[in-house]
């Protein structure tokens, strides 16, 4: 924790509002929080321009510009994943950034600025209150860590009552990432390989002449790295829900006393100088006695005041919004991101056919033709990411759910990796030998009409979040959990800059029932 520069605090900027408060705990690994931060915020920009560049890539391959092959449809995921990367910087261009609140930048950290980090942490409502949203950084010690549960107070005040509350799994990130690379590689695999297997240049590319080793190899290209990066996929997944699965226990059981402090854990000395450092459960504790105390407490009933609030309102309103696994929203952005080349393909087929007979609509139903030999196999392919993935999710809840005690889980998630690619393998196997066989279009429309309505099935809500919610939801509300003093500061609005962190100028002061910084 005391790996700060005193300079942090110099990345940030005054402005009289932001967009987003950032919660998290300081013990999980930055790795994890990045990878996060980039599907909350850029995963859609990223989908969409991966979209907008299908149709320059297949212009460029007509053009003669790019190789007129299938691997070139594959640059879509350049473009889609330095839009992924570098999103907000493209953004700020034309737009004002999003501005968000992280506390390790907007509120000094380092011992020489002590007396600056307790104003900040005594104006943290002010912060919060000037939020849109609250983004929950989600992971198995948030709620026992004092800070988290500070940051929830603040925002559980009527003041805020009506905001929205974003939790995002901090693991889901990599999950999500890792879902991305294995249904993009299978995706584009299956790409190269069935274009090659139509036009009967497989066993030329391989060097082989025999059949069966002509299938082996492609098979086993496509399925070593897939299982690389698929295992783990699947893993994480199920450790994920196993984590989520708990989270109304850890809400039912909250105690702020038993909250861990680095500064008390360290018997608040600095680790590695020794000096005198603050503690910072006595200012959390002042300002929750502000908040939710009352003049007939004889002793710290405002704390257990403060208990009960985080038990029933914080499931209430936050346990709806957790996740069973992996997030749905940012994961089907990424998913759609890993069909896109067969979009670009499917166009590029498009323009080559109008190019070479101009007189196509004369001889045939064009219609017909772009929806049999050309779109029907990337709606097909996009239909089985979304299938796949989606059955993904739903059986490492189900695993998390049979096996809540299993050590190794990398076992399960082989097993989880098992039962969503084979009936996926399987299905897919099906359609295109439909569509390369059969005499119209029929048989392969209705596999993927089949697949549709299967994705559709496991889109749909599950129980699992409205278990989670009611899995304390069952206590009766106590009607004494209201803060006494709701924080509602308004200050003077300082010089806005359109940084991308915000904090709140040591000299301004903020007055509100008592509430000052």
């Amino acid at each position: 924790m005391f790996n700060v520069d005193a300079a942090n605090y110099a990345l940030s900027h005054q402005a009289d509002w932001f967009d987003d408060f950032l919660s998290h705990d300081w013990r999980t690994s930055r790795f994890s929080k990045l990878c996060a931060l980039l599907v909350v915020y850029n995963s859609r920009a990223a989908l969409l321009s991966a979209f907008l560049a299908c149709p320059l890539i297949a212009l460029g391959r007509t053009v003669g510009v790019l190789p007129n092959d299938r691997p070139s449809s594959c640059l879509v995921y350049v473009v889609h994943l330095f839009v992924l990367c570098f999103w907000q910087r493209l953004r700020s261009i034309l737009r004002p950034p999003i501005m968000v609140f992280l506390d390790k930048l907007c509120i000094a950290q380092s011992p020489e600025q002590a007396e600056l980090k307790e104003k900040g942490i005594i104006g943290l409502a002010a912060f919060l209150n000037h939020s849109k949203r609250l983004v929950v950084l989600w992971s198995p010690r948030y709620f026992s860590r004092l800070w988290c549960a500070y940051e929830i107070a603040a925002f559980l005040t009527d003041h805020n009552k009506h905001k929205h509350i974003l939790m995002m799994p901090v693991h889901a990130g990599i999950t999500i990432l890792l879902a991305f690379f294995f249904f993009s590689w299978m995706a584009s695999s299956m790409l190269i390989i069935l274009g090659l297997l139509r036009y009967g240049a497989l066993g030329v590319q391989l060097g082989q002449d025999n059949i069966w080793t002509v299938v082996g190899g492609a098979v086993a290209w496509v399925v070593v790295p897939a299982t690389l990066v698929g295992v783990p996929f699947s893993t994480l997944s199920v450790r994920m829900a196993k984590h989520l699965h708990r989270a109304p226990k850890q809400l039912k059981t909250f105690d702020v006393q038993s909250a861990a402090c680095f500064c008390c854990a360290n018997a608040h000395k600095h680790p590695d100088t020794g000096a005198d450092i603050p503690c910072d459960r006595e200012l959390v504790y002042r300002k929750l006695k502000e908040w939710y105390g009352r003049p007939t407490d004889t002793d710290k009933e405002y704390l257990q005041r403060f208990n009960s609030l985080v038990h029933h309102r914080l499931g209430r309103s936050v346990l709806r919004q957790m996740p069973h696994a992996v997030p749905t929203a940012p994961l089907l952005c990424m998913l759609g991101a890993a069909s896109m080349p067969w979009l670009a393909d499917a166009i590029e087929r498009m323009l080559w056919r109008i190019q070479v007979d101009e007189d196509a609509c004369d001889r045939c139903d064009l219609a017909y033709y772009l929806w049999s030999h050309v779109f029907l196999e990337w709606a097909f392919v996009a239909t089985m990411i979304f299938l796949t993935g989606l059955l993904a999710v739903t059986l490492s809840t189900v695993a998390a759910r049979m096996f809540p005690n299993t050590r190794h889980a990398w076992r399960i998630g082989f097993l989880v990796f098992t039962l969503f690619v084979v009936p996926g393998a399987v299905l897919t196997g099906t359609f295109f030998l439909l569509l390369w066989t059969a005499d119209n279009a029929w048989p392969p429309t209705i596999v993927f009409v089949v697949a549709l309505l299967l994705g559709l099935c496991f889109l749909r809500p599950t129980l699992t979040n409205h278990r989670l919610a009611g899995a304390i939801e069952e206590l009766e509300d106590p009607s004494d959990v209201t803060p006494t003093a709701t924080p509602q500061p308004s200050f003077s609005t300082p010089e806005a800059d359109h940084g991308s962190m915000f904090r709140m100028p040591s000299d301004v002061s903020v007055w509100s029932d008592g509430f000052r910084i």
